[in-house]
């Protein structure tokens, strides 16, 4: 499967979970991808936060400063993602416009 994550809002609400359960999916096969609204001018911030964090992955999409709702849903379309951890439920609601059988979990108020 191919699993994408966001970061803000999502990862960073619950680091230690991210940290097992990318590392759990990466041990077990699975491909997991990264999806931030973030600029690309931050990648290696934004690497290094991870790396900190714990959080393996195999790909890094960021956007920029004009990345929106339905951007991230793009990217949920081109990388083929199974399943997505998501804290807006804007962006799920635009993942399930474009890809109804990904399988999206909002975050939010899990913690």
């Amino acid at each position: 499967m191919k699993i994408g994550i966001d970061i803000d809002g999502t990862i960073t609400a619950a680091p230690p979970l991210f940290s097992v359960l990318t590392r759990a999916l990466r041990k077990e096969g699975h491909e997991v991808v990264i999806v931030t609204f973030r600029d690309k001018g931050y990648r290696k911030e934004t690497e290094e936060e991870l790396k900190t964090l714990g959080v393996e992955y195999d790909k890094l999409v960021m956007g920029n400063q004009v990345a929106n709702f339905p951007w991230k849903a793009k990217q949920v379309l081109k990388y083929n993602l199974d399943a997505f951890f998501e804290d807006s439920l804007e962006v799920i609601e635009e993942i399930k416009k474009v890809k109804p059988h990904c399988k999206t979990f909002h975050v939010r108020g899990w913690f």
